[in-house]
């Protein structure tokens, strides 16, 4: 068994695939029974069989690649909300048009 400390944005989902086990095995042995509830900080068990590695890419390429990902959500939820609020704001739904910061 291995531990692992929850951080910042990530998922039981993205945890499993890190150390090659199932989100199902990873759900068991932490007894947890939603796998959309998780906590910063919360320390999850990690079942580790013999026959399995864990992935150990660069933590710089990690943190890269993560960052790339968030600005691209970023601007996609940007683009979104842009968009709702030019179709809402006529039927009244809205008193002032959201402006995403530096712009």
């Amino acid at each position: 068994m291995m531990l692992h400390t929850v951080h910042p944005g990530e998922t039981l989902w993205s945890i499993a695939n890190r150390y090659n086990v199932s989100l199902d095995a990873l759900m068991q042995v932490n007894t947890i029974h939603h796998p959309n509830i998780l906590y910063i900080g919360q320390t999850l068990r990690i079942p580790i069989h013999p026959q399995t590695s864990v992935k150990t890419e660069p933590v710089s390429e990690d943190i890269a690649l993560r960052v790339s990902r968030l600005e691209k959500q970023v601007g996609q939820l940007s683009e979104q909300v842009e968009f709702l609020t030019r179709r809402l704001q006529p039927f009244g739904f809205l008193r002032e048009t959201i402006k995403p910061k530096g712009k």
